[in-house]
């Protein structure tokens, strides 16, 4: 009887044992599934995946900045405006060489057609205001000077027949294209414009405007030169009168609505000013024409 007691003890000791080791299998399984965390509203870092930002700004013991911190930040830069540049800088004369060779073109040609757009817009309204550029009146003067200097040698070559004893190269003419050529670019728009801002005109254009009107309206000027080599006056002085219509008219029509906004507007304020625009127009081809050829 002891040692069958003693046997029976045994296997329910066993039996036990092996009851225990599965409890405590089935819980270290359980252990070992993934199990699903709820995530909370806040966006706890401890459910970030290794590797994040912000796990690893954690692990370095800061916030750090998210995503859309980042995104901000980026925008915010480039939205950043720079100041715009003071007038003795380089960079504020950059917006007038703005231009694309379809606008010089355009402007070279809308010059000598004295035609206003179906809306009533002049030459200025419709092709510069708003965009006037130096780059196109500047390379327009440099040409004319050119043109003029070598046309007006080749004209007196040809009229002193290539005799060497009444014919020279006069190069100093080209000092005095240049010379009356800038003037008249500069100095015209400067002295039109104190007038119209003395006056009070409701209407005006800004300098640059009107310094780019009027290196576009000598463009006229430099095919006519080619055609001045001619020999024939009659011919010369239909070309010069031609050519000062065409682009004075162009220039006229574009000044008459600030000379009309006049305050005080009188016959001598705005039939004056208009037929002083056109007379100096032709007075600087005349001179071209007598002087150089």
């Amino acid at each position: 009887m002891d040692q069958q007691s003693a046997i029976l003890e045994l296997d329910n000791a066993l039996a036990i044992d092996m009851s225990g080791a599965d409890l405590n299998t089935g819980s270290a399984a359980n252990e070992l599934q993934f199990k699903d965390y709820p995530r909370e509203a806040s966006g706890s870092s401890n459910l970030l995946p290794i590797g994040s930002k912000q796990n690893f700004a954690n692990s370095r013991g800061d916030d750090g900045p998210t995503d859309e911190n980042e995104d901000a930040g980026l925008m915010a830069n480039n939205t950043k405006t720079k100041a715009p540049a003071s007038f003795w800088q380089l960079n504020y004369f950059s917006q007038y060489f703005n231009v694309t060779t379809q606008d010089v073109l355009a402007r070279i040609l809308w010059s000598v057609l004295p035609i206003k757009s179906a809306t009533g817009a002049n030459y200025i309204e419709r092709h510069i205001q708003n965009n006037a550029d130096i780059y196109g009146p500047f390379w327009i003067n440099v040409t004319l000077i050119f043109s003029i200097a070598i046309f007006g040698n080749i004209a007196n070559y040809l009229s002193t027949s290539g005799e060497q004893d009444s014919w020279h190269n006069d190069w100093n003419k080209l000092g005095l294209a240049a010379s009356s050529v800038f003037s008249y670019t500069l100095f015209v728009p400067v002295l039109l414009w104190f007038f119209f801002w003395f006056r009070g005109c409701t209407i005006t254009y800004t300098l640059f405007e009107i310094i780019c009107a009027y290196g576009y309206s000598l463009s006229v000027y430099i095919p006519i030169s080619f055609l001045w080599i001619i020999e024939i006056r009659l011919l010369q002085y239909i070309l010069v009168i031609v050519g000062a219509f065409l682009s004075g008219s162009v220039l006229t029509m574009s000044f008459a609505p600030i000379v009309n906004s006049d305050p005080s507007q009188t016959f001598k304020t705005s039939y004056f000013m208009l037929l002083l625009i056109i007379g100096l127009h032709s007075l600087i081809a005349f001179s071209f024409l007598f002087y150089f050829f």
